[in-house]
């Protein structure tokens, strides 16, 4: 099932499957290493709100507000290994 980051919580883990394009961050998210195919998982989220959200990513930590994360369009791993084939 593909969404967003923005909607992620603490201990979700996430495989990348597109940036949006065209918008003025995209650019810069591909180069922060959120690259199509690459898995990471959501490590902590900023108590209250919620946001920021902090990603682990081939062993690199990265921080995202909720608007910026809702640019990253992620399959859910973690529901892919409950599904049944």
């Amino acid at each position: 099932m593909q969404k967003t980051l923005k909607t992620s919580r603490k201990d979700e883990r996430f495989r990348v499957v597109d940036v949006v394009p065209g918008h003025p961050l995209s650019d810069r998210l591909l180069e922060l290493g959120l690259q199509a195919g690459e898995c990471l998982q959501v490590i902590h989220e900023a108590p209250l709100s919620g946001d920021p959200i902090v990603l682990e990513i081939n062993g690199t930590r990265l921080a995202l507000r909720r608007s910026e994360a809702d640019l990253v369009l992620v399959e859910d791993l973690d529901a892919q290994a409950g599904a049944k084939p």
